[in-house]
């Protein structure tokens, strides 16, 4: 369905695997489908992203880090072009604030609720 380091636009991400537009990790039925990772935010993606703050952030974060499936993860390369990295599985998530720290010092961020390790299977 999508090819490894080939850009595409969001709404053909969101109709091929359904999720809301400006989610960073669309939905469905209870489900993460895929990440959408901006650089600004998460310079390590895909294999480190730091969520925000907020109830639905931080609720999609927790569904994708307990949730067995992997998913297709895109990051940002510039308005409405989206890069295919691959497929991903959660394989840690922290809310520990040492942890957290140091990507809050790096990245000049104070809204990061926790970080989320990902790695690449295919």
């Amino acid at each position: 369905m999508f090819e490894r380091h080939k850009s595409y636009k969001r709404t053909y991400i969101s109709e091929q695997l359904g999720g809301g537009l400006q989610d960073y990790l669309p939905h469905v039925d209870g489900r993460v489908t895929y990440g959408a990772f901006s650089l600004d935010h998460n310079p390590q993606a895909p294999l480190i992203v730091l969520p925000g703050l907020g109830p639905e952030i931080e609720r999609w974060t927790r569904v994708l880090a307990e949730q067995p499936e992997a998913i297709p993860v895109f990051v940002k390369k510039r308005s409405n072009e989206w890069v295919y990295m691959g497929v991903y599985r959660c394989t840690e998530l922290s809310e520990d604030e040492a942890i957290i720290r140091p990507h809050a010092e790096k990245t000049g961020r104070t809204d990061i609720s926790m970080v989320l390790t990902l790695a690449r299977v295919s």
